[in-house]
């Protein structure tokens, strides 16, 4: 079941371990902020991504393709519990629509050239799927990342 996939990558019980929210359990805003490594993106900004890729998913479920997010893709993180509730926010939206997919759906090729014309590329079944293994790539970013930063 994808959407209980999708799910379990951002809300938990999740069987590779902490999920995007779990992660940032314990994260102030503060926290959120800092740069463990000078040259990484911040758990703010890492929360930030993830809500974007999902929602770019869920608007090529709903029919529209674009080469990267609207929002765009590593915006900075001004307003950390606004990023975890976009993050919420956007994560429910597409697990409810991947739970409407039928099969069809899933199997329609939705292209990864961005050209509307072309039917090439993944299937929205691998596109959802690929947003769910993004979201436990950043979760194990998150979690390494909070083993670096400072006691506060």
């Amino acid at each position: 079941m994808l959407h209980t996939d999708l799910q379990r990558s951002v809300f938990g019980e999740a069987w590779h371990g902490p999920s995007l929210l779990e992660a940032i359990r314990d994260i102030t805003p503060h926290q959120s902020t800092l740069r463990p490594i000078p040259s990484a993106h911040t758990i703010g900004e890492i929360i930030l991504h993830a809500a974007a890729w999902m929602e770019e998913v869920l608007s090529r479920a709903n029919g529209q393709r674009h080469a990267e997010p609207e929002a765009g893709d590593w915006a900075p993180c001004t307003d950390f519990p606004a990023a975890v509730a976009r993050l919420q926010s956007v994560a429910q939206a597409l697990i409810d629509r991947t739970a409407q997919l039928t099969p069809q759906d899933l199997d329609r090729r939705i292209g990864n050239t961005y050209n509307a014309a072309e039917a090439t590329g993944f299937t929205l079944a691998e596109t959802i799927r690929g947003v769910t293994q993004h979201n436990t790539y950043h979760a194990g970013q998150i979690i390494l990342l909070t083993r670096m930063l400072p006691a506060l």
